[in-house]
């Protein structure tokens, strides 16, 4: 198999931290860098990207870009053997950067940590919106019952208050 020529450094993209495929126009394989094996769990060079990534949202976004968009973007979970969050991002060349007709790049990003972070965020304010709702419906009641039926109650309206003002002596024990 033909390498990338000078126009693509494959030295350069196996350093890359990040999983990095380049393909031709024929949605074939013609390089994977280490990251891309290792972390992805499979050969890729000289197949159809379908024949190793079956994940249907790539593999529309990689057809696109082979079609002549210049770029797409899509997110994809992978279960195993580490269940991982990936944005893929697909570029195309303006023209073949390779003698092997290399002309997208993919580009494999783990973003499982900025998704646990925001999965921990909205947990969080789900539940201090559910902590919440029980003092606030509490103080509520009080409000109701003071401007209604203990109205003229200055014991009861002393009572509220100070449960209100969370005066500790007040609560049973």
């Amino acid at each position: 198999m033909p390498r990338p020529s000078d126009r693509i450094d494959t030295g350069l993209l196996n350093a890359f931290p990040d999983p990095v495929i380049l393909l031709n126009i024929e949605r074939e394989v013609v390089f994977a860098n280490s990251a891309a094996i290792e972390m992805l769990d499979n050969r890729f060079e000289n197949r159809d990207l379908a024949q190793s990534f079956q994940y249907p949202d790539v593999l529309e976004a990689a057809d696109a870009v082979l079609a002549g968009e210049a770029s797409q973007e899509v997110n994809i979970s992978l279960p195993v053997p580490v269940p991982r969050n990936l944005n893929v991002r697909i570029i195309r060349y303006a023209e073949p950067a390779s003698e092997d007709g290399a002309i997208a790049l993919m580009v494999f990003h783990d973003v499982s940590s900025e998704t646990l972070a925001e999965q921990m965020r909205q947990d969080f304010v789900a539940n201090l919106s559910h902590e919440l709702r029980s003092p606030i419906a509490s103080l509520i009641g009080f409000i109701e019952t003071l401007r209604g039926p203990a109205q003229d109650d200055a014991k009861a309206r002393e009572r509220f208050l100070s449960i209100m003002g969370m005066n500790r002596n007040v609560w049973p024990a």
